[in-house]
């Protein structure tokens, strides 16, 4: 089974040891990973010794925990939320067409089309960052 890591919030690191590890994690940022316990432990291992570099900071000690899908996330880091999401091998996603023009995105696959502006801060009820579906029918 594959594994995807994500860093879904950062926060505002108080001192060298926070900023270290935080910039640790972003490196370890969207890349996916091939053996789940090598890559646990690997960054176990690195959180560890990077708390070595900075004996002057409170220690940061971090444990990996999972909820009732076979995600694992980081605990305790302080700096971020850092989570491998497991890859589903049987799930794929097949577009028929992407368009971009100068003010949204829009691909269409073949179910559903899918639009994201430029900037959706501006639209009524939506916030920035936030996608939504159209149905083909509502054109």
């Amino acid at each position: 089974m594959k594994y995807f890591s994500l860093i879904i919030h950062n926060y505002v690191c108080k001192n060298k040891l926070q900023e270290a590890v935080y910039q640790f994690l972003k490196s370890q940022d969207r890349v996916i990973w091939a053996n789940l316990e090598t890559t646990k432990k690997m960054i176990l291992y690195r959180i560890g010794e990077i708390n070595k570099e900075f004996p002057r900071c409170k220690p940061i000690i971090v444990s990996w925990y999972t909820g009732m899908k076979q995600d694992w996330s980081l605990s305790n880091v302080g700096v971020c939320s850092f989570t491998l999401y497991e890859i589903d091998p049987d799930r794929e996603v097949e577009h028929e067409k992407i368009v971009i023009s100068d003010d949204e995105i829009r691909i269409r696959s073949q179910q559903n089309d899918y639009i994201w502006p430029e900037s959706i801060a501006f639209e009524e009820g939506f916030t920035e960052g936030v996608a939504w579906h159209k149905d083909k029918t509502d054109k």
